[in-house]
């Protein structure tokens, strides 16, 4: 099930930069059903615990529009297909897969010291105002600043795979 889901994660992202959310929610009921037969009340209620919390620990990177609404949603689906411990594990592997991504883009790109530019004036910004504001417009997709995190989180998931 997580196979299926990152695959065609990927693929609609890689397509339209949106994961949609009948799959989302497909996952999300289909891992739930599974953690209820195999664990009872007991494993929907961890299911559901792994579910929510990536949303709760990333909601202030969706608000300062560092992280799109899909990836969280995929997060937390994965979350309810794989448990708790899993779903931390991908999550922290993802940051650091997309942080490696990032880089060799910004290299790729060739825009490196406009990327810094851009953040240190964010950062400048955020500090002259006293107050954290939104760091990325989502829909201008051609700014050479965004990437499919669907890809880190896939990257996430077989390096906690291969990890363990």
């Amino acid at each position: 099930l997580l196979v299926i889901l990152l695959a065609l994660a990927v693929l609609y992202d890689l397509r339209t930069y949106i994961i949609p959310n009948r799959l989302i929610a497909t996952a999300l009921v289909a891992g739930l059903a599974v953690s209820l037969v195999l664990g009872g009340i007991k494993g929907l209620l961890e299911s559901f615990a792994a579910a929510v919390i990536p949303a709760a620990v990333l909601l202030a990177l969706f608000a300062l529009r560092m992280l799109g609404a899909g990836d969280i949603k995929l997060l937390c689906s994965i979350g309810a297909i794989m448990g708790i411990k899993f779903v931390l594990y991908t999550m922290a592997y993802s940051f650091i897969a997309g942080g490696v991504l990032a880089v060799a883009l910004m290299i790729f790109r060739g825009n490196v010291r406009f990327r810094f530019r851009n953040i240190g004036k964010y950062l400048m910004g955020c500090l002259y105002t006293g107050r954290l504001m939104p760091y990325s417009d989502f829909s201008n997709k051609n700014d050479g600043g965004k990437f499919h995190f669907s890809l880190a989180i896939a990257a996430g998931c077989l390096i906690n795979i291969l990890a363990n």
